[in-house]
């Protein structure tokens, strides 16, 4: 009500300097316009409500909001005039809600670290400090202060939301520097006062105008400079020694006042920097008059601006709000500061007269940039001939951060990427569509062509196979040759050669079908709460598991087999086949009624020729595969594909959804089904085959060649004891089950 009825009296019609022009009057339009808005809504979805501020105000360390205040080099002048503002004020506009606040005071050397650490909850920085920390901490501004100036002899004040620096000399020193052209044409031992390496309007601002003058502040006015109390050094050491003991440089005198007093009365500087106001509020106390004083580049009459100034205007300062504070902690606090009246005791004391809304604060930054206290924007970079302004990345370039120097810079987009026609300052680069590439990198929007087929990728999966093979048949032959002690012949070897190849391929073979099953049994364990009938594909896979490992176990066998034979390693060899006979025996195929078997087979498998005995164990091995290659047929490669066909059909009204792995997984575990069953019929159809091999190899190692009598109908030849004394007889016969 109090604000409504203050604007309805014109008591907060804004005030323009009258630098401002038309761009000002609208701002300040905008600003009035926004402040009714904010009055004229309550009822707003987002407004809040009284409970709303009181838990908001909850929310901090004793109720008390703290707000930190940058001291610019001189806290006995901030004490004086802001805890009326930040403590006062604030505190009698929140107290039915509970919110205590509590200023303070910040040096230029605790900015940061009380922000990183946030020991404060606001900022009233300058605006230097403010982009610096919304940099690297994320504060947000939300209103900035208006100065009230009055011109000497004038009671009319004026509200200025602008400021700027200046740049002196005593009037009657140094006539002709006027410019800072002048300034750039007469290089000469002097000592410059400003505030603080940190202060904005107390030598960042000047500083910059000197860059754009080309004027380079480390040399230009000696090899000297440094704080305080170098200064007083120097001036010290030049009172007893003469002009010749002078030092020229830039020295940082700590506050704004006392750099132009040094300058214009005790006249131990021979150039002062300040920011404006600084002159004014001098004078006004009686230090020097405006006789005394000459500003450098005035630019007064140009920006229309109602204090002495040398540099372009800039934003005044902001209160800013940190990261780890509520958003909506800045409406709590920007009523009470947006409604202040300039004639309050809190401004008149302050010497401002309230506060608007910011400015953009992006020249700021700009200038910052430039004097490399940051770093450029992503998609720009520094060139080395100009290394105080950041150009953007060309066409073909993108923006990124230097792994060694930490600095933006800009790198040709890589082979296979672009970014469009005539776009500069690129972020990124975009990738050419499948199949396309380009020729080199650093290309734009166009440069795609058909990527040309590279063939390295399948010989590498060619070649590096192959090699291995022959890497390994060359260590086996070196080791056969070893432990025959002799030279292999071309038979050896070729045999040796094939037998490698048969049994890697059984081996891989085995391999890949394990590892399938595998799949299968993971999968399906992973989605047995899906369907019931995944209980079916997990069972199905562990019965493929159990034949697949014993698959693979015969191919090794028959490998390690044939290695034995050609290493010949003869006596593990008859040892398997004596083995083999005792089992054979054992099932009733062998009949000894007149002696024991045991012992005769071992003397007469002993008197065997030895590559009879190893054709014999390996047929017999090659029978195990093939039975196996049929029982893996009837427990997995049928049972699999069956399933997955009755999956499928359930699956397709659903999207495949819940297919047992997902959709790659179950092609890929069908595809392999379908594959491995085909092979596995291939081999499982000559069993019966086999067994005639075996039978016949059988008779050979014993020395008597197989027949098979008219009268057993083809049933299989059954051996008694005295066959093992050369002669063969039938007995009796067997049927084939």
């Amino acid at each position: 009500e109090r604000f409504l009825q203050r604007v309805e009296a014109g008591e907060l019609a804004p005030q323009f300097s009258r630098r401002r022009g038309q761009g000002g009057t609208m701002k300040g339009v905008a600003a009035a316009l926004a402040l009714v808005g904010l009055a004229l809504l309550p009822q707003r979805a987002d407004a809040l409500s009284k409970d709303d501020i009181i838990e908001l105000c909850n929310g901090f360390p004793g109720n008390t909001i703290r707000i930190g205040v940058v001291t610019k080099g001189n806290l006995e002048k901030t004490l004086a005039r802001w805890p009326a503002t930040f403590e006062t004020y604030l505190q009698e506009e929140l107290a039915d809600y509970g919110c205590n606040t509590t200023m303070v005071p910040l040096d230029f050397d605790v900015i940061t670290p009380y922000t990183r650490d946030q020991e404060i909850d606001f900022i009233f920085p300058n605006p230097s400090a403010f982009v610096d920390l919304k940099e690297q901490f994320g504060i947000n501004e939300f209103v900035s202060v208006k100065r009230n100036f009055a011109p000497q002899g004038s009671n009319e004040t004026q509200e200025l939301d602008q400021f700027g620096g200046v740049v002196v000399r005593a009037a009657d020193r140094y006539t002709n520097i006027n410019t800072f052209a002048d300034l750039k044409a007469n290089p000469q031992t002097m000592r410059v006062c400003a505030v603080k390496g940190g202060a904005f309007g107390g030598w960042h601002i000047q500083w910059y105008e000197m860059l754009k003058a080309q004027i380079d502040v480390d040399t230009h006015f000696g090899t000297g400079g440094g704080d305080h109390a170098a200064f007083l050094a120097n001036v010290a050491d030049e009172a007893a020694n003469g002009s010749d003991a002078k030092v020229g440089g830039v020295y940082f005198i700590g506050n704004h006042e006392l750099a132009l007093q040094y300058t214009m009365v005790n006249r131990t500087c021979d150039i002062g920097i300040a920011r404006t106001e600084t002159i004014e509020g001098q004078v006004e106390d009686g230090v020097y008059t405006f006789n005394d004083v000459y500003t450098i580049s005035d630019k007064q009459v140009e920006l229309g601006f109602p204090q002495y100034i040398s540099t372009p205007l800039y934003p005044e300062w902001p209160l800013a709000r940190l990261a780890h504070v509520p958003v909506d902690m800045e409406q709590v606090l920007s009523i009470p500061l947006l409604s202040m009246d300039k004639e309050s005791e809190p401004a008149v004391i302050g010497k401002h007269a309230g506060f608007g809304f910011p400015y953009s604060y992006e020249p700021v930054r700009e200038m910052s940039i430039a004097l490399e206290i940051f770093d450029c924007d992503l998609g720009y970079e520094r060139q080395a001939e100009f290394p105080k302004q950041c150009d953007a990345c060309e066409p073909g370039y993108y923006g990124r951060v230097s792994p060694v120097t930490g600095l933006r810079i800009c790198s040709p987009c890589p082979v296979g990427t672009y970014t469009a026609q005539g776009a500069t300052a690129s972020t990124m680069c975009m990738a050419c569509e499948d199949g396309e590439t380009t020729s080199s990198e650093g290309s734009v929007e166009g440069a795609c062509t058909q990527e040309p087929y590279d063939f390295t990728t399948i010989a590498m999966f060619i070649a590096v196979p192959v090699a291995f093979v022959i890497a390994m048949m060359s260590l086996n032959i070196l080791w056969l040759r070893c432990v025959l002690k002799r030279q292999m012949t071309i038979s050896e070897t070729f045999q040796h050669i094939f037998q490698m190849f048969k049994s890697m391929g059984k081996f891989a073979f085995g391999c890949a079908d394990l590892i399938t099953d595998i799949i299968v049994v993971v999968n399906a364990l992973r989605n047995d709460s899906y369907a019931a009938y995944h209980q079916a594909y997990w069972a199905i896979g562990c019965l493929a598991f159990v034949a697949s490992a014993i698959d693979l176990y015969i191919s090794v066998a028959i490998y390690h087999t044939t290695m034995q034979y050609l290493a010949g390693d003869h006596e593990k060899i008859t040892q398997k086949v004596q083995k083999s006979m005792k089992g054979y025996q054992r099932r009733g195929s062998l009949r000894a009624p007149d002696s024991p078997m045991g012992s005769q087979v071992a003397v007469e498998v002993a008197q065997m020729d030895h590559r009879r005995v190893w054709n014999l164990l390996l047929q017999k091995l090659l029978m195990q595969e093939k039975g196996t290659a049929g029982l893996l047929l009837l427990v997995e490669d049928i049972p699999m594909i069956c399933m997955a066909l009755v999956v499928a059909g359930l699956e397709a009204s659903r999207d495949c959804v819940e297919l047992p792995g997902g959709l790659i997984v179950f092609l890929v575990s069908f595809g392999a089904s379908c594959l491995f069953g085909g092979h596995r019929f291939f081999i499982a159809s000559g069993f019966f085959g086999q067994v005639g091999k075996y039978d016949r190899a059988f008779a050979k190692a014993v020395g008597v060649p197989a027949k098979l009598s008219s009268s057993n109908n083809g049933a299989m030849p059954v051996y008694s004891d005295d066959d093992f004394s050369g002669e063969l007889r039938l007995v009796s016969s067997v049927s084939p089950k």
